[in-house]
């Protein structure tokens, strides 16, 4: 899955005075729910000459087609940061069946994010530092099932913060790995789970 990169490639090309949070909560059957906070000043958006509403009509468009496989719902915004006015939009959704990012083996969960330069090569035409300078801020927030590991970023009790500009603009590129183990209580689930499928199994045999 790479809806993170592609939805980075995007802002990319926007560009601007924007804030970008991404939100990604990983339950612990390996499915995510995302949230997004996309943050525009208003200032910019004179500059680009483009109302509030065509803004916010073109943001929702584009998440929708990104996040193509989640029912994605929407919340306007507006904001004070810094003394400037910003407008935006919230969009939350949660995946309906396992992330394909997700990987659970050996009681342990992994996810490993899409390596974005092999993904999207349109990333090396992007001059990141110019736009870091401009104030653009794209923060990524990894909320684990338990206390993570990460290659990338810092810690918090569950949750894994990465300044993703900061991220991009480091040369040494490494695929963003979290991982966590998994409670002993979730395979404790699993199992009575499945003794509960044998033994309807084996009655409706017996019923035959």
């Amino acid at each position: 899955m790479k809806q993170v990169w592609v939805l980075m490639l995007f802002i990319f090309l926007l560009s601007g005075c924007m804030q970008y949070d991404i939100h990604m909560s990983v339950d612990q059957d390996g499915k995510i729910e995302t949230k997004l906070e996309m943050l525009v000043s208003k200032e910019y958006l004179n500059q680009l000459e483009t109302t509030k509403e065509q803004w916010t009509l073109e943001m929702k468009q584009n998440i929708k087609e990104i996040y193509n496989k989640i029912d994605m719902n929407f919340k306007e915004v507006t904001k004070k940061i810094d003394g400037k006015e910003y407008i935006g939009i919230t969009a939350y959704g949660k995946d309906k069946e396992k992330n394909d990012m997700i990987k659970i083996e050996n009681h342990k969960m992994i996810l490993r994010f899409l390596d974005f330069y092999k993904q999207v090569k349109e990333i090396e035409e992007i001059d990141v530092h110019q736009l870091k300078e401009s104030g653009m801020k794209i923060n990524l927030v990894v909320e684990m099932p338990n206390v993570p590991n990460t290659n990338v970023g810092s810690i918090k009790e569950n949750k894994v913060y990465i300044d993703l500009l900061e991220y991009i603009c480091n040369k040494d590129k490494e695929c963003i790995v979290i991982s966590c183990e998994l409670s002993q209580d979730y395979y404790m689930i699993i199992g009575i789970v499945m003794i509960g499928i044998l033994f309807l199994i084996k009655k409706v045999r017996f019923l035959k």
